[in-house]
């Protein structure tokens, strides 16, 4: 699995917990319903 810190590099110094966070549908191509688009 590649971790955030492998390509994002954050301004300022932040807990290496959040840069590593990865959501699981970054990058699945699986669409969303208006509803839950809504809710972010």
């Amino acid at each position: 699995m590649i971790k955030g810190s492998e390509i994002r590099k954050a301004d300022y110094p932040i807990e290496k917990l959040l840069i590593d966070r990865w959501s699981p549908r970054a990058m699945s191509g699986e669409e969303i319903s208006e509803e839950e688009l809504m809710r972010l």
